[in-house]
């Protein structure tokens, strides 16, 4: 998937057994793909998918870009909200 993962040390609550939890950031299409590889791997595994926010950092948006987009769309907002209250 060329997807990085970090790796948290954790434990089962369960059994108390050390366990490593992996985080890994990927695009929703891939959710499927991702599935398969850990039930291939695992058929034990717990896996939780939540949909994220956003994501930026390397191999994602930049911080910049990202900041620059998000300043435009308030910027737009912010023009757009106005010209609602004019047309009051």
């Amino acid at each position: 998937m060329r997807h990085g993962v970090t790796a948290l040390p954790g434990t089962s609550m369960y059994t108390g057994d050390p366990r490593s939890v992996l985080l890994c950031a990927i695009h929703p299409t891939e959710v499927h793909q991702l599935r398969a590889i850990v039930q291939s791997v695992d058929p034990q595994a717990f896996l939780v998918v939540n949909p994220a926010q956003e994501v930026v950092g390397k191999g994602f948006d930049a911080f910049e870009r990202r900041s620059r987009r998000i300043h435009r769309a308030e910027q737009d907002f912010t023009a757009e909200a106005a010209e609602h209250a004019e047309r009051k």
